[in-house]
């Protein structure tokens, strides 16, 4: 491992209610291994170190680029009591100004605390952190860990999560298991999937889905169970799509919900779904909205992780090359509300309708901010812009708004 790096946990000082621990990243020098001071591991592991020596003598004064903070309750099995401790994290990145410390911070600590990988218990917090170093973040050159005891209570926390069996759910409800089924539609999820994401026990999670199977909401597909919609067509392969019939327009939603609502306003629609074991499963509604031929898809995963990012990206791939007479692609759904700083009336409101567009003397359409960087004490925002190559969209909704305005004075104005 001569010049690769190493990942080594230092205690930097303990007392009875508070200790200290220094995770680093050192320049690997096999010729300076001292293993009678430290523990080295191997296997997959290999390249993390503890070492013996109870003592941090690096006097580093250069304060952490940034930090996070949170608290955890220990249940001491024997006794039942509780005890509050504060965990502080202290970052310090490689010096390139380019990194947003704080970003880099905030994706470690959510890849800290993952439901399915949480640590439970002293000895697994710190494994997960030494892991996170070894196998990512090349960025972080130190953490700093301090773990602190506050108070010890025998009054149980209000709010409290379980982390039982490694998930941050609460118990399991038909709504819940209904809206998990319905996030990952088209894909089925499995009895193990399902116990994976979210911990709840086998046996609870058969017997509400086949409540929610006498109830018609759920049917088993491929040893998995996904939604019943009605009048669908499950296809091997996409069948072919008369020339007078083929979509101009797609329509991508991301919620269930979604499609249902695009879904009503198609007429003459048929939709046929294709089930696959490997990779991704296949939605497509077909029919008319107006004059336009259209399809409509659904994403089969939500969310900004890297595996949800190359679903989406795969799904619209496959769409447009199956329906190759596309056009337009629209990516639509609900969305939050866009308040506006002064104006009540200006407030994005329930059942508004919001269309991108560019602003003043600019031509991108969405503008996505990459990275923060802090030049000597200026913050500069690194974005990327896109914009579309025709303005289609954009002119038919000015033209919508003029339409609204004159009907809404012409009705006023015979009032």
């Amino acid at each position: 491992m001569t010049n690769q790096d190493r990942v080594v946990l230092i205690t930097k000082s303990k007392t009875p209610t508070s200790t200290v621990l220094v995770v680093e990243r050192q320049a690997d020098n096999n010729n300076e291994h001292n293993e009678k001071n430290e523990y080295i591991a191997g296997g997959e592991h290999s390249g993390i170190v503890i070492s013996k020596i109870r003592k941090y003598d690096i006097q580093d004064e250069t304060p952490a680029d940034t930090s996070v903070q949170f608290c955890v309750f220990l249940v001491n099995g024997q006794t039942g009591l509780h005890t509050k401790e504060r965990r502080t994290i202290r970052f310090w990145c490689n010096g390139v100004k380019m990194i947003d410390a704080s970003a880099v911070a905030s994706q470690f600590f959510q890849d800290l605390i993952l439901p399915d990988q949480f640590p439970l218990d002293y000895i697994g917090f710190v494994k997960r952190l030494l892991i996170l170093m070894h196998k990512g973040y090349k960025c972080v050159s130190k953490l700093e860990i301090e773990l602190k005891q506050l108070e010890i209570t025998s009054v149980k926390p209000v709010n409290q999560v379980s982390v039982e069996g490694s998930t941050l759910n609460l118990d399991i409800s038909l709504t819940k298991l209904r809206e998990l089924i319905e996030s990952s539609y088209p894909n089925p999820l499995t009895i193990d999937d399902i116990n994976k994401k979210h911990g709840w026990k086998n046996s609870d999670i058969k017997d509400n889905l086949e409540k929610l199977q006498e109830s018609g909401i759920v049917k088993p597909v491929d040893g998995g169970y996904t939604r019943v919609v009605l009048h669908d067509k499950i296809v091997e392969q996409i069948p072919n799509i008369q020339n007078n019939r083929q979509p101009t327009v797609a329509i991508i939603t991301a919620e269930y919900c979604e499609k249902v609502a695009v879904d009503i306003l198609i007429e003459n629609k048929e939709t046929f779904v294709r089930y696959t074991t490997v990779g991704e499963s296949n939605v497509y509604t077909i029919g008319k909205m107006g004059n336009h031929s259209v399809v409509c898809t659904k994403l089969p995963a939500l969310g900004l992780s890297r595996e949800a990012t190359i679903a989406a990206g795969n799904a619209i791939t496959r769409l447009l090359g199956t329906f190759q007479k596309v056009e337009h692609v629209f990516v639509c759904g609900a969305g939050g509300g866009v308040p506006h700083y002064t104006n009540y009336d200006k407030h994005v409101k329930l059942g508004d309708v919001v269309v991108s567009h560019c602003g003043n003397n600019q031509k991108a359409v969405y503008t996505y901010c990459k990275n923060v960087s802090n030049e000597n004490g200026n913050l500069k925002f690194h974005c990327h812009q896109y914009s579309p190559k025709t303005f289609d969209l954009q002119i038919a909704a000015m033209k919508l708004q003029t339409e609204v305005r004159k009907f809404l004075f012409f009705k006023w104005s015979i009032v």
